[in-house]
This record gives structure tokens, C-alpha cells and sequence, in this order.
């Protein structure tokens, strides 16, 4: 008796691991992406191709070891930039003057 109630239960664990592993790796990455992934907008994007990323420019130095140049590149249209914030920042208007001419 005792034998059958723990092959009964080996048969029931066996089956739920399977369907946990089975459900883990059908359905848990589904709501993973869809629950958790992001959502947001950010500021921090490159100001010409409106690239999240960036990398800095490294350049090779006299002595020939390869060091950076405190210069920034966008990872989408490659422009190179001075600082990050000039990166993300954006561009400001012209200022317009009214024109001293009568018209």
C-alpha cells in the first residue's frame, strides 16, 4: 500500500516538473516580454538619428596604445560628439532679431 501511494506520487511530481518546465519555457518569456519589457521614452538619445547608445572614440596615440579621446560617436548615423551632453542635448532655436530695415 504504502509502495503504490509513493509511485502514485512520483508519477504526480514527474508530471507537474513537466508541466512547470514546459510552461517555463513556453509561456514565462512571453510575459516577460510583454509585462516587463520597457515601455519608456528617454531624453538621453542622440539629437541628429535619436540612437540610445554611444561610444567613445578611441584614436591611437603616439606611443601607440589605443586611448580615448573624451570624444563620443552615436551608435546610429556615427556623428562625432564633443560631450555626451551635446549628444543628447537638444539644438536650440535661432534667436531672431526683427529686421532694422522698414518694410
Amino acid at each position: 500500500m504504502i509502495l503504490q501511494v509513493l509511485v502514485q506520487t512520483s508519477r504526480i511530481v514527474a508530471s507537474c516538473t513537466w508541466f512547470y518546465i514546459y510552461w517555463l519555457s513556453n509561456f514565462r518569456p512571453w510575459v516577460y516580454s510583454v509585462r516587463l519589457m520597457a515601455t519608456y521614452k528617454t531624453i538621453y538619445k542622440c539629437r541628429e538619428c535619436g540612437a540610445t547608445s554611444y561610444q567613445q572614440v578611441i584614436d591611437r596615440a603616439p606611443n601607440g596604445a589605443l586611448k580615448p579621446t573624451g570624444q563620443y560617436r552615436c551608435t546610429g548615423c556615427r556623428n562625432i560628439f564633443a560631450t555626451i551632453r551635446a549628444w543628447w542635448e537638444p539644438r536650440r532655436a535661432p534667436d531672431f532679431q526683427p529686421s532694422s530695415f522698414p518694410g
